[in-house]
């Protein structure tokens, strides 16, 4: 723990930081980095070996470029030759992708990099504000609820109560009423469930703030858990393989950027940057040492910003996450359109839960579970949006009116996409 208050002190003081010194910051990590991967891994050797690529020669964080794209089949396949051979010396510590793209990875650390990592998840929690002193209650998943305490913890700062969420909304909502916490982090899914299920009167707290994590957060979900809760909602947005990669702040303008511990790329199509709209998600981690992962394309698209925050805080913006590549509508044109563009309850009333799956490129299945004020209009209604949403393309839509949505535990994706 108390690594991870230096590397917290540390991160903190670059926020305030010129532009000009983040970025010299940066280019020296990843220098760091290349020369160690070349050193420590057969992969890295490899593939540099192979690309011409001198890691103790780059002079610009854009030289990245001239590598090609890890992607997680690469990762499989060559789990072992990432790992760093030093790595035996390190108690090593493993955590498991979800694998909702079909393959799910093995990703290592040791106490550095997890120390790292909780170091950037209480910047921006603390950049919120979060106290020494505040209970939090985080709703995870079930492998990381445990009863260990830290020595800080243990003296009653940063106090964290961990429930599963696996468990049911309703029993969820019970154990937090019993905590009474301070600060609340959970799936906003979920979160969206008790708003929905559970009286308001019967809540017994009022959190100061709310992080919301893992999943998408969509616009009348934050809405609902604002009302319910009454009180600010903080997203924040990450991956299995990083952790935390950007962060909400007060001004709510974007997502702040840890580009102090990360490099991160928007591509396009083709790998090629963009300057502005959407871009895929490519991602190099310049703390974890033992597993380096260099331009990893994490498998999200994310829109970028082109101005910074009015917080005056120096981490680079991106405008919003549009969700996960594999959640895209594939249209007949071969256009793609975001998830986010097929967002029912904005639109359309009467609708309790919902999924929409798209089945074939011109073939879109949506599930309704229905609400009191569902009306026979609103068929029509949702089959208008879609189509409206995927730009007026030829694409057939069935709606099924069921009275629950089968899902798998864990995270709740509103839009799935069958079509690869």
């Amino acid at each position: 723990m108390l690594r991870t208050f230096c590397f917290f002190y540390g991160l903190k003081s670059n926020l305030y930081k010129p532009d000009s010194a983040l970025a010299a910051m940066q280019l020296k990590k990843l220098q760091r980095l290349l020369v160690h991967a070349y050193d420590n891994t057969d992969y890295y050797r490899r593939l540099f070996d192979e690309h011409k690529f001198e890691p103790n020669r780059i002079e610009a964080v854009d030289d990245l470029r001239r590598l090609p794209i890890l992607t997680k089949s690469d990762i499989k396949e060559n789990c072992d030759s990432i790992l760093a051979r030093k790595s035996s010396d390190h108690k090593l510590i493993t955590h498991h992708t979800s694998g909702s793209t079909g393959i799910p990875l093995e990703i290592f650390g040791d106490s550095r990099s997890e120390a790292y990592n909780r170091a950037l998840k209480y910047r921006a929690y603390v950049e919120n504000g979060l106290g020494l002193r505040d209970v939090v209650a985080e709703v995870t998943s079930p492998e990381n609820v445990n009863s260990h305490k830290y020595w800080l913890q243990r003296l009653g700062f940063f106090r964290r109560h961990k429930l599963s969420v696996l468990d049911d909304h309703t029993e969820l909502f019970a154990q937090i009423n019993r905590i009474k916490p301070d600060v609340l982090e959970c799936y906003p899914s979920v979160l969206n469930l008790i708003a929905r299920d559970c009286k308001k009167e019967n809540l017994q707290f009022r959190p100061k703030i709310i992080f919301t994590t893992a999943e998408l957060l969509l616009p009348a979900w934050r809405k609902n858990i604002v009302r319910f809760f009454d009180c600010d909602v903080r997203d924040m947005y990450g991956s299995a393989e990083f952790y935390r990669l950007a962060w909400e702040c007060e001004k709510h303008e974007g997502y702040h950027l840890d580009t102090d511990a990360h490099v991160i790329e928007f591509l396009d199509k083709e790998n090629n940057p963009v300057s502005k709209g959407d871009g895929h998600v490519v991602v190099t981690g310049l703390f974890n040492y033992v597993f380096p992962l260099i331009r990893y394309k994490v498998g999200e698209i994310a829109r970028l910003k082109d101005r910074m925050c009015s917080c005056g805080r120096s981490l680079p913006l991106i405008d919003s996450i549009q969700g996960r590549e594999d959640d895209y509508i594939k249209l007949p044109s071969g256009r793609t359109v975001s998830p986010r563009k097929i967002n029912l309850l904005d639109s359309v009333k009467g609708i309790k839960e919902y999924v929409t799956i798209q089945l074939k490129k011109d073939l879109i299945k949506v599930e309704v579970v229905r609400s009191q004020d569902f009306t026979e209009d609103a068929v029509e209604s949702i089959k208008k949006q879609i189509r409206q949403g995927c730009m007026g393309e030829a694409v057939d839509v069935n709606v099924e009116l069921v009275m629950k949505i089968k899902r798998k535990p864990g995270k709740i994706r509103t839009v799935i996409s069958l079509v690869k």
